[in-house]
């Protein structure tokens, strides 16, 4: 288990350090993403899905509930739960494996289960940028201490 702490004043160094982690990330893995609206997730997304070679314009699937991404090195699900009630998360099959994708989660406190090998990421937005907070229970997945700024 790893709890990392970060620290971005600006969208770009943000995106930047997502995609620097996405290149060492492995398929199978959810990312389950919380914070308020405009707190960073797909931002953080959008970097994601750089660092893994797709080339799509990344939005936030708000209304679409889920986008599947599939030119990149792995395949990346991007699920927004934010108009869902926990008892409708069911049929996007988010609890069915994934093994060949990565998925990135919004609003993911509003799981009805909690996804066997996951990374949570808390954005909190602070007067002077974002505080990151990074949970999880795999090595392979630890973030990239490699950034413009971070704070512990």
């Amino acid at each position: 288990m790893f709890i990392e702490t970060f620290f971005f004043t600006n969208v770009q160094d943000l995106q930047s350090w997502a995609a620097q982690w996405a290149k060492t990330l492995t398929p199978g893995v959810s990312i389950l993403l919380e914070g308020e609206l405009g707190s960073g997730k797909t931002s953080f997304v959008q970097g994601l899905a750089q660092g893994l070679g797709i080339t799509d314009c990344v939005t936030s699937p708000t209304f679409a509930l889920m986008q599947v991404y599939t030119q990149g090195r792995i395949s990346l699900v991007h699920c927004d739960l934010y108009r869902l009630a926990p008892a409708e998360v069911w049929s996007l099959g988010l609890h069915e494996e994934w093994p060949d994708a990565l998925i990135a989660v919004e609003w993911a406190q509003r799981l009805p289960f909690v996804p066997q090998a996951q990374v949570k990421v808390q954005f909190d937005i602070l007067e002077s940028g974002r505080h990151v907070t990074v949970e999880g229970r795999l090595v392979a997945t630890k973030p990239p201490l490699l950034l413009p700024s971070k704070q512990t």
